[in-house]
């Protein structure tokens, strides 16, 4: 046995017997100055080792009403996508499916455009972002606008090559296209939707009674953590409904839950023996990537996490983030440890977030270079408070400007229905989403708000008798209904 392994190993074990030891008042000091002197309204963080919850703690408030504590009910967003690669491991390890099946053999031929070579695309693709694909519609519309039909598949026949008017081309590039399309898959071969397959093979196993892919109702519903703008102690409008849980983004949790989670994550046993499978093919990359942030490092993608290093020791994550409601889940399996992190906050400042992450690692990790992935993240911090510049947004006056009413209709993205309300213009889009209309830059544009942070363009564009109105830069039209 070589010096270099004998000092590793020991170094594992010194820094399993002094888990009980570490001290995280650092963490504490770190958390408390950003909700004090930042402005953000609420942090929930919890931190696993060897099996057992080391760290739980809440910061500032959920709600109005609430503050952050281990039973809050969290939205999670994009980390939903580890969970759906946990029931794609789950299937291959009974047989169900192999990576290197094809798509089209679990979502029929028929419903994406004939010019795309789909057929070349396998599971293995989807399940790392490297289908080559894109499809704005479908992502939209469950994800924010709440407006598609009931089999979701017929919006497939938006999807398009990315970059736009390529060829196919397998390279990782994240989207909520692929995880959409495993949620088709789970449903194709279970008979069960996506949703209740989590529940009944993934979460309940588990034991995660407080997660769910369903909102929250009653008093649950009254604690949930909602979003908020470090500019403002002023909830922003909620977003989310049931029919924008999807399966890309679709999962509600608690720090108790994630706790559970990272148990489970960081426990080898585990992998096998709650679901009484081999799922190890699970915890592997499927495609290369190529980022860092100082010592964090990226290496691949696959199964809804990102492997990369954390000071050369590997450290595998995933983010969400969604209108206020931003996380981050991580575990470092050569340390048997995890940390899990979220913050009810709007703006770019969710790198305080990724502050506090590698900081509850440094501690662990009892490493050198804490001091200075401390320093480059407040830095960031300080960066992104101090030159925030928000978007001068002013209302349209309809005494000065006219917006055409009424129901407008887009193949692609729904329904548009303007109406006036004494000197206003509101927009509604969808079944979800509304906005006020405010100015745009001519006198026949005009934009919208219907995701906090997130400004939509709008202009008018007649042909004869017929309003038309364009939809961002490259989105289409919708054109005026009789409904």
């Amino acid at each position: 046995m070589s010096v270099r392994l004998v000092s590793y190993i020991l170094l594992i074990s010194l820094l399993s017997n002094s888990v009980k030891s570490q001290d995280f008042k650092e963490l504490d000091s770190i958390a408390d100055h950003i909700v004090k002197d930042y402005g953000i309204r609420g942090i929930a963080m919890v931190g696993v080792k060897n099996g057992e919850v080391i760290y739980s703690r809440g910061v500032g408030y959920a709600n109005e009403h609430h503050k952050m504590d281990s039973s809050t009910p969290l939205y999670i967003a994009s980390n939903t996508k580890a969970f759906i690669g946990l029931a794609m491991a789950q299937l291959i390890a009974k047989g169900k499916i192999s990576p290197d099946d094809r798509l089209i053999d679990y979502i029929d031929r028929k419903y994406f455009p004939e010019a795309l070579a789909v057929e070349q695309i396998t599971l293995k693709d989807v399940i790392s972002h490297s289908h080559g694909l894109s499809n704005d519609p479908i992502t939209f519309r469950t994800s924010s606008s709440g407006e598609y039909p009931n089999d979701i598949r017929e919006l497939l026949k938006f999807t398009e090559y990315y970059p736009k008017g390529d060829t196919l081309v397998k390279k990782h590039r994240y989207s909520n296209l692929g995880y959409l399309l495993l949620g088709m898959v789970v449903e194709n071969i279970t008979g069960q939707s996506w949703k209740e397959y989590l529940l009944q093979h993934v979460l309940s196993p588990l034991e995660m009674k407080g997660s769910s892919p369903y909102l929250p109702k009653g008093a649950l519903a009254d604690k949930m953590a909602i979003p908020y703008h470090f500019r403002s102690k002023t909830p922003l409008k909620l977003v989310k409904k049931d029919n924008t849980m999807h399966a890309a983004g679709g999962m509600i949790t608690t720090l108790d839950d994630m706790g559970t989670w990272l148990n489970f994550m960081t426990a080898e046993d585990n992998k096998t023996n709650v679901f009484g499978l081999d799922i190890h093919p699970y915890f592997k990359t499927l495609a290369d990537t190529d980022d860092s942030l100082g010592p964090l490092k990226i290496h691949g993608y696959g199964y809804g996490w990102y492997f990369g290093s954390f000071f050369d020791l590997p450290f595998n994550f995933h983010t969400g983030g969604f209108s206020g409601h931003a996380s981050l889940m991580s575990y470092m399996p050569d340390l048997e440890t995890g940390f899990f992190i979220f913050i009810n906050e709007q703006s770019r400042m969710f790198r305080s977030a990724l502050q506090l992450v590698l900081v509850y690692y440094s501690i662990i990790m009892d490493h050198p270079g804490k001091a200075k992935v401390n320093e480059m993240f407040s830095a960031m911090s300080r960066d992104i408070y101090q030159n925030y510049k928000p978007e001068n947004l002013v209302k349209v006056d309809a005494q000065l400007q006219t917006i055409p009413t009424g129901t407008f209709v887009s193949e692609k993205y729904g329904t548009l229905k303007i109406i006036k309300i004494d000197l206003e213009y509101y927009l509604y889009l969808g079944a979800n989403l509304h906005s006020i209309a405010y100015r745009g830059p001519l006198t026949n544009t005009w934009k919208a708000e219907f995701v906090p942070g997130s400004i939509e363009n709008f202009s008018l564009q007649s042909e004869g008798e017929t309003d038309k109105i364009r939809f961002g830069d490259d989105f289409g039209y919708f054109t005026r209904t009789n409904r």
